[in-house]
C-alpha cells in the first residue's frame, strides 16, 4: 500500500481547511482514525463521540461495529468548522489536486495503519481499531513507517 508522508498529509489538510471545511473534517477523520473511504462517507456527526469515532455495523465493510480512538491531534481538527456527512469522494481528490499530492486508493487508511502500528508497536491494538486481522496488518503495513515518522504524523495540527 502507498502512504502519505506527514508533510503530504499536512499539505492536504491545510488545502482542505482553506477550500472546503466539510472535506477537511472528513479527511482528518480518515487520516487519524484510519477509516475506509466507504465507511467515512457514511459517517454523520452523531458518530463522533467524546473519545472515539463509532463506525456502525451497517457502515462497516465487515458489518461489525467498531470504536476508533480519537487521537489528540484529531481533536484540534474537529474543533474547526465543518460538518459531516461528506458523501462525494471526488471532493477529496480535488483537494489532493489543489495540494499537488498524488491520491492512491485508500491512502488515508494505509497511512493510518502504518503510522499507528509504528507508533504503538501493537498489532492487536491497531487491528482492533482498523477492523481487520493482525495477519493482514503484518502482511500489508509492517515496516512502512518509522516511529519518528509516526510521531510526526500524529502531531499534525491545524496551522
Amino acid at each position: 500500500p502507498q502512504i502519505h508522508t506527514p508533510d503530504q498529509v499536512r499539505q492536504i489538510l491545510e488545502a482542505a481547511r482553506l477550500a472546503d471545511p466539510d472535506a477537511c473534517r472528513h479527511l482528518a477523520i480518515r487520516y487519524f482514525c484510519g477509516l475506509r473511504t466507504s465507511e467515512a462517507l457514511r459517517l454523520v456527526e452523531d458518530n463522533i463521540r467524546e473519545r472515539f469515532v463509532e463506525v456502525p455495523g451497517w457502515a462497516s465493510k465487515t458489518r461489525q461495529r467498531r470504536l476508533v480512538e480519537i487521537p489528540e491531534n484529531l481533536r484540534a481538527w474537529l474543533a474547526l468548522p465543518g460538518r459531516l456527512p461528506m458523501t462525494n469522494e471526488k471532493r477529496a481528490r480535488r483537494i489532493a489536486q489543489v495540494a499537488r499530492v498524488a491520491w492512491p486508493h485508500n491512502v488515508t487508511r494505509h497511512s493510518w495503519c502504518s503510522y499507528h502500528l509504528a507508533l504503538h508497536e501493537s498489532a492487536a491494538r491497531t487491528a482492533l481499531q482498523a477492523g481487520h486481522s493482525e495477519a493482514m496488518l503484518f502482511r500489508h503495513y509492517r515496516a512502512l513507517a518509522t516511529p519518528d515518522q509516526a510521531r510526526a504524523f500524529f502531531q499534525i495540527r491545524p496551522g
